[in-house]
């Protein structure tokens, strides 16, 4: 099997995420279109780049606040 190189990070893989469907990756493909210019879901990406803007973007979703009285 031929690696190819995942071109956000540009490291080597097997291979690459291309379908990106449920409703937390949605918000990652708009976000990395804006992050990387050109990029499109059909350029793909390597897992550990998604994994790593799932939780980017899950965590600029949610702010928890802590009030302590």
């Amino acid at each position: 099997m031929q690696k190819k190189h995942c071109p956000l990070c540009q490291k080597e893989v097997y291979w690459l995420v291309h379908h990106l469907h449920n409703v937390t990756d949605q918000v990652a493909v708009e976000q990395l279109k804006c992050d990387f210019s050109g990029w499109t879901e059909e350029d793909g990406l390597c897992l550990p780049c998604l994994e790593k803007h799932r939780k980017y973007n899950l965590a600029s979703c949610y702010s928890i606040r802590i009030t302590v009285n």
